[in-house]
């Protein structure tokens, strides 16, 4: 997994990257990653009990978008 594989930030459009932190076994969730905006700083985190995962949920929790009006069928005028 790479920050090759993040979309833009949704907000101002500029690039992103992770940030990880390895919280240890005493934690609920041991990895914690955050995808980070450079330009406007917005980040989304993510947790989980394994590396790969956890990022691989992250990169889809970031690349989601909310469909532009009309484009999905329910926001047609």
């Amino acid at each position: 997994m790479s920050a090759m594989d993040l979309l833009p930030c949704p907000f101002c459009g500029r690039h992103v990257h992770f940030w990880e932190d390895d919280l240890g076994p005493n934690f609920v969730s041991r990895f914690v990653v955050k995808v980070r905006c450079f330009g406007c700083r917005t980040e989304q985190t993510t947790s989980g009990d394994d590396q790969d995962e956890t990022y691989a949920a992250a990169i889809a929790a970031w690349n989601r978008r909310t469909p532009e009006p009309g484009k999905d069928g329910n926001n047609a005028d």
